[in-house]
């Protein structure tokens, strides 16, 4: 019996030693485990921060670019406004001192005929023309149209070019008129009335110049001058 409890003592001994051994490893697995998900998570934290920290770095990236877009165009917008006013105005002071000598000269030679009538003697044709020097200033000033009109045409828009275009033409056409009267000397009186219809014109090209290039510079600057032809 004895021997019996022994080996009932013995048995017992063995089961818990290899309850304890299982304890044992069983600990070691979940540590081991733990271990490892901990690795893996490090592991998927950093990558989540290096994806997070690369979009945050994308994004500002792309948002620099933009904001260096904007600024390029808002750079470019400010020089062609500038550019067009510089053109506008040259182009308009260009005309207006052809209106002035234009003006000038007609009301001269107008003055010239009512002077001759006034006497009692005929009116010499040539009384009722610009001068030789008069029709050669017109002719410098419509040069400096065509000049500046050119480049109204390279800042655009086509609206105010065209305008500049109409003007232009229009004061080549009376300056051509004046330089084919003195040539041939005949029909000045009859003219007369012409020269003032073409003033009266080309104030209506003045005033459609001045309303485009006021859209087109999006302000209302003022582009008057003194040369504005009045019959």
């Amino acid at each position: 019996m004895r021997v019996g409890g022994l080996a009932v003592v013995g048995n017992r001994y063995a089961s818990e030693g290899e309850a304890r051994h299982n304890l044992r490893v069983d600990q070691g697995i979940a540590a081991m485990a733990a271990g490892v998900f901990g690795v893996i998570g490090a592991a998927i934290g950093g990558a989540a921060a290096a994806w997070g920290a690369r979009t945050g770095a994308e994004r500002t990236a792309r948002a620099a670019q933009q904001q260096v877009r904007d600024q390029a165009t808002a750079e470019h917008a400010h020089w062609l406004r500038q550019q067009r006013l510089e053109a506008y105005e040259g182009f308009m002071r260009a005309y207006d001192s052809f209106a002035r000598v234009a003006t000038d000269a007609l009301r001269a030679a107008e003055e010239r005929g009512s002077r001759s009538e006034r006497s009692g003697r005929d009116v010499q044709l040539a009384e009722c023309l610009p001068s030789a020097s008069e029709v050669e200033a017109l002719g410098e000033q419509v040069r400096v149209m065509v000049e500046r009109s050119a480049r109204i045409s390279v800042l655009g828009p086509s609206s105010v070019e065209e305008c500049a275009a109409e003007l232009t033409r229009a004061a080549g056409l009376e300056h051509q008129r004046y330089a084919a009267q003195r040539e041939q000397r005949s029909d000045a009186p009859s003219q007369q009335g012409v020269a003032w219809d073409e003033v009266r014109s080309q104030t209506a090209h003045r005033e459609r110049f001045l309303a485009a290039a006021r859209q087109a510079l999006g302000t209302r600057p003022d582009l008057r001058s003194a040369g504005q032809r009045h019959d």
